[in-house]
């Protein structure tokens, strides 16, 4: 038997630098920002977890600036 997470959800993370919900959100909008998230599902993959990630964009309530 098995322990652990079955299914780890990678947080928002923006498809565009504009449509970021905060500054602070990961990013996947340019091919500079795939080998870090890649790390991360490797590291996953080796522990025989699932990982999946949550696509996001704020529309018109992105946020650029800090508050």
């Amino acid at each position: 038997m098995q322990r652990g997470p079955g299914l780890t959800i990678v947080k928002a993370t923006a498809v565009t630098l504009e449509g970021r919900i905060t500054l602070e959100d990961f990013g996947l909008w340019k091919d500079s920002q795939i080998g870090p998230l890649r790390k991360i599902v490797e590291f996953a993959h080796s522990q025989n977890q699932h990982i999946a990630i949550q696509l996001a964009h704020a529309g018109g309530k992105a946020s650029t600036v800090a508050p």
